[in-house]
């Protein structure tokens, strides 16, 4: 008897050995290109086409990491580099599980657990929950309990008394999230392995709840499932469907080549035909700074294809310097020579670098040269000057802080209304008086802060809704920086007189100081009848389109108003041996029969 039981236990034994080798034969997961500039970043990236708007109580995914060479990896969150803390659900550098999210005091806790087994080259079920009621957070690897952490533990020493550990939604639902990364620039914290079967529930899972997830899948029936991604590598590079209904994937891969994005053209249904272009550069202060030659190839490419592609005019959104510095000036007038060469017209405002008023580091205060602004494109530059006293006005005479400019594009009547930094009510008197005079002319409002990266008005962008672009029948526009994001973000709203005004966020900036110049190039390609705009980002430089998602046809007569993020986790079991085989086995049956039923589908 002992004999057989030996037998048995030696079989069992075995069956856990073999764990490794059958679920990554049966079970493949989702894997993401990469490519280094520096840092290493994702060549894939997997975004939310809307944002969270349910509380999660427990976080759970198929993962598939090797601790050889491992940098830490996001399995699903939309922290950032600026705001910090929305939420991750992560296996992070040192290989342990983590999960770190704002409370509803603003704290954010950081739930490590170093004391859960994370196997390495290993399909591997990991589960975190967080209980309010007993305030603390659960760690469980392939359906067994590994860790338990007190909320207090979690978050700085200011927190301690009275610590909530209430997961904000008010903080995550900010921003949209990615599955395999995060909203840092770039999306350097991605996933450096496989992954399958993410799923978040809004209650929180017991330990036979997550056991059986573990050896069954996860149960699409669940009452409290709040989404759902029954993945595997055959949804590489596609949008990928929540099974659960809400939260679908949009994917984008980081850089397209020609080829490449002429199937996006026509995925998208890019007309291939447009009467006329309008370019916007956004924010070019690093590359002014640091990286000339990525925005002079910008400039050159719009002066080489100026008659190619009808390019009718150039808008500038500001922050042409960094750090306000006179040769920063000098290099941004001569980079523009470019344009002015080929007798290609433009405009620029001026960002709070331009200023010096903020953004500015401390030891270029002294230096600073705010006032070269108007020294060079009102006094030196004629080019620059003399188009506003002829197809235009300015605030002021002799400065170019807030200027307009009428353009006649192949029968479309344009008017350019550019307004410095967060400009005083006098000049919104000004601007409202240009716009009732040209009520023929469509409007593109054009100043340096009015969208925020979570793609709604800025405090200064909401001012100018207020008294300009929400106000006017003919406003069809509104274009901002200022808010460095990945993504270009658009947000269509209704006027007060049922027009469309089409707000955009295009900001580039941390590209180029993070890849060391890219200089992008937002090109707007309008329909015959000025009401279609095909939307291109390019980059010269690199001779690459940055991102699927921000390649986009728009409606500037649509009559459905939305915001659209253009395209901005992952530990000795403690179960015997016996135990470990027999979930080896319920985990393989489910997979197989997903897999058929995928199949079928």
């Amino acid at each position: 008897m002992k004999r057989i039981f030996s037998l048995i236990l030696f079989l069992c034994l075995f069956a856990m050995l073999l764990l490794p080798t059958l679920a990554s034969s049966e079970a493949e997961g989702l894997y993401f290109d990469s490519y280094k500039q520096g840092k290493t970043y994702s060549m894939d990236t997997y975004q939310s086409a809307k944002n969270l708007q349910e509380v999660p109580h427990t976080f759970e995914a198929m993962l598939y990491a090797e601790r050889s060479g491992w940098q830490g990896g996001t399995i699903l969150g939309n922290d950032n580099a600026k705001s910090g803390g929305r939420f991750t659900f992560t296996l992070n550098k040192n290989f342990y599980p983590q999960l770190t999210f704002k409370d509803k005091n603003g704290a954010t806790h950081s739930a490590v657990f170093k004391n859960a087994s994370f196997p390495s080259a290993a399909w591997t079920h990991l589960a975190i929950a967080f209980d309010e009621e007993k305030k603390e957070f659960r760690c469980y690897v392939n359906g067994v309990l590994q860790e338990s952490i007190a909320f207090s533990d979690t978050c700085p020493e200011k927190c301690k008394d009275g610590c909530l550990g209430i997961f904000s939604l008010a903080s995550a639902s900010q921003y949209p999230f990615l599955l395999g990364g995060d909203l840092h620039y770039l999306n350097p914290n991605f996933f450096r392995g496989g992954i399958r079967d993410v799923a978040l529930y809004s209650s929180v899972l017991s330990g036979s709840e997550i056991f059986d997830s573990f050896q069954n899948g996860v149960d699409a029936s669940n009452e409290h499932l709040i989404l759902y991604y029954d993945i595997d590598s055959s949804d590489k590079g596609k949008d990928i469907k929540d099974q659960s209904g809400g939260y679908d994937l949009i994917y984008s891969r980081s850089w397209l080549t020609e080829e490449e994005m002429n199937a996006e053209r026509e995925k998208k249904g890019f007309s291939g035909k447009y009467e006329y272009s309008i370019a916007v550069i956004g924010d070019p202060q690093y590359a002014t700074h640091s990286y000339p030659e990525a925005i002079r190839a910008a400039y050159t490419w719009l002066a080489e294809n100026k008659d190619e592609k009808n390019i009718q005019y150039v808008i500038g959104l500001g922050d042409l310097t960094d750090q306000c510095q006179r040769d920063e000036w000098i290099e941004a007038a001569s980079a523009l020579q470019i344009l002015q060469d080929a007798g290609l017209y433009y405009s620029v405002v001026r960002g709070n670098h331009d200023t010096a008023l903020s953004g500015i580091e401390d030891y270029s205060q002294a230096t600073a040269r705010p006032e070269l602004f108007d020294k060079l494109f009102a006094e030196e530059i004629t080019f620059y000057y003399d188009q506003f006293l002829t197809n235009g006005g300015l605030y002021e005479e002799g400065s170019v802080k807030n200027t307009y400019r009428t353009l006649d594009c192949e029968g479309d009547e344009w008017l350019i209304l550019n307004l410095d930094w967060r400009v005083e009510d006098a000049v919104l008197d000004w601007a409202k008086g240009v716009i009732e005079a040209h009520p023929e002319h469509r409007v593109i409002i054009v100043t340096h802060d009015y969208l925020s990266a979570s793609g709604v008005q800025s405090a200064n962008g909401k001012r100018i809704w207020d008294t300009l672009a929400g106000q006017y029948e003919n406003v069809v526009m509104a274009l901002g920086g200022h808010y460095s994001w990945d993504n270009i973000l658009v947000n269509q709203a209704e006027g007060i007189h049922g027009n469309t005004v089409t707000q955009m966020l295009i900001d580039p900036q941390r590209a180029d100081d993070l890849l060391e110049g890219v200089g992008l190039v937002t090109m707007f390609y309008f329909s015959e009848d000025g009401s279609v705009v095909d939307v291109e980002y390019y980059s010269p430089e690199w001779d690459r389109y940055y991102k699927n998602a921000n390649q986009m046809r728009i409606n500037l007569k649509t009559e459905r108003f939305e915001s659209h993020f253009a395209p901005i986790l992952w530990v000795s079991i403690g179960v015997g041996a016996c135990g470990g085989a027999v979930g080896v086995f319920f985990l393989l049956k489910a997979r197989r029969k997903r897999a058929a039923k995928k199949e079928q589908e």
